[in-house]
């Protein structure tokens, strides 16, 4: 008989019911018996555990979204439907022209949002961070996130992504700049 790994293990305690969680092609079984399950199946096992929308909307993450450039860093928190909660920039924390791609106008911004969200009192249990484009304020935003303004957020970081658009062929570049 060719079971699974999990299965092979439970098979010698076949009369005792133990709580046994298996996810076979989308089909969960919690509680059941090891007989139960070789006998009638995973197909046929109905689940146990039915979860309701604001279960399901918890396990998503909240996202931090950072968008670094070489003239701005943005800093926009959204919640777990995609919606904007706040957002910052290096412009709107009060740098002006050259100053807002610099690492400084970078590290306020991503402070700025974490002090609003605190001071919103979110329930935030699960945290994405995307990442996109190289610029001064990706590294600022990694040491915020690391520093003290970011002390009761970083535990509850699940993923690190990098979403920075990478071309592939495509159109001609633009001409260089020459100084």
């Amino acid at each position: 008989m060719n079971l699974c790994p999990l299965l092979k293990s439970c098979v010698s305690i076949s009369k005792i019911k133990i709580p046994v969680l298996i996810n076979f092609r989308g089909y969960v079984t919690e509680g059941y018996s090891v007989e139960d399950i070789l006998f009638n199946g995973l197909k046929n096992m109905k689940s146990k555990t039915h979860q309701t929308n604001s279960e399901l909307r918890e396990q998503l993450p909240y996202k931090l979204h950072v968008k670094c450039s070489n003239n701005n860093t943005h800093v926009t928190f959204c919640g777990t439907d995609n919606l904007i909660i706040h957002t910052a920039s290096g412009g709107t924390v009060g740098y002006k022209k050259v100053k807002r791609g610099e690492y400084d106008a970078a590290y306020a911004a991503c402070s700025e949002v974490l002090k609003n969200i605190k001071e919103m009192e979110l329930k935030v249990s699960r945290l994405e961070v995307i990442f996109s484009g190289f610029g001064k304020g990706r590294e600022a935003v990694q040491k915020c996130l690391l520093g003290k303004e970011g002390f009761w957020i970083r535990d509850k970081i699940v993923r690190v992504r990098d979403a920075t658009p990478i071309k592939f062929g495509g159109n001609r570049a633009r001409k260089a700049r020459r100084l």
